[in-house]
């Protein structure tokens, strides 16, 4: 019985040796913020990209960063290799995991915006899908690629520093709540109060002192401080990833 016991364990562990060793290796960490493997940028354009985004890093701290790839390797999903790149490099500081990396496949016409934890409230899920959609993913179908992928970087830093103004369309497709809504509700509490002031009563507070118990809400990310970089290239800082993030193709 313990031979059989043995023979089994051991073909699990050759088993998972062979997948382990078939996965594909992952990229090195760059020395600058841009990696680009393909020339798909102007040399004009990855330098003006690349000097934005260090200068960012050392008024705000945050880490973004632009890897454009020829290809997805095979056997693996996008949102799982870029997490894992991401990952690898270290993006972001330590703790505050406020690393953000814009990745571009050129053959799968695959993008996605990968973003750390710290910065999920500023970047959510939806809006780096409408900064994909109504900034990055139109450049590239037009062949604009310089002006798309600096136009991109540039809104995931705005939406950083709390600063990103969406486009014609966010009523329907945005990620805060329509003005419309908000004026309906307005319209119903205001009758609610009026109602319950005419019975001579009136609305308990809550344990937050507001009506209900609930607080507004509110919108934007925001809350990051300075520091961290020590000058000649890029170096991760020690920032994880959640799967957080947006994904397209053009």
């Amino acid at each position: 019985m313990r031979p059989r016991l043995l023979a089994a364990l051991a073909a699990v562990l050759l088993f998972a040796g062979a997948a382990r060793a078939a996965e594909p290796a992952l990229p090195p960490a760059p020395a600058r913020w841009v990696f680009d493997e393909t020339g798909f940028l102007s040399p004009a354009a990855r330098a003006t990209l690349d000097g934005e985004l260090e200068a960012f890093e050392r008024a705000q701290g945050s880490q973004v960063l632009v890897a454009i790839f020829r290809q997805l390797p095979a056997g693996v999903t996008l949102e799982e290799w870029t997490q894992r790149v991401a990952e690898s490099w270290r993006v972001g500081r330590a703790r505050q995991d406020d690393g953000v990396v814009l990745f571009i496949f050129l053959a799968d016409r695959l993008v996605r915006i990968e973003v750390g934890y710290g910065l999920e409230g500023a970047l959510p899920d939806l809006r780096a899908s409408r900064i994909l959609r109504e900034v990055l993913l139109p450049g590239l179908r037009t062949g604009d690629h310089d002006g798309a992928v600096l136009a991109t970087a540039r809104a995931i830093v705005a939406a950083i520093r709390g600063e990103y103004e969406p486009g014609p369309g966010a009523e329907r497709h945005g990620d805060g709540v329509p003005l419309w809504l908000l004026l309906l509700l307005a319209i119903v509490v205001l009758w609610v109060l009026t109602a319950a002031a005419r019975r001579g009563g009136g609305p308990g507070a809550g344990a937050s002192g507001w009506p209900g118990g609930f607080p507004p809400g509110r919108i934007g990310g925001g809350g990051f401080s300075g520091g961290g970089f020590s000058g000649g290239g890029f170096s991760g800082g020690g920032g994880s990833f959640g799967g957080g993030g947006a994904s397209g193709r053009w």
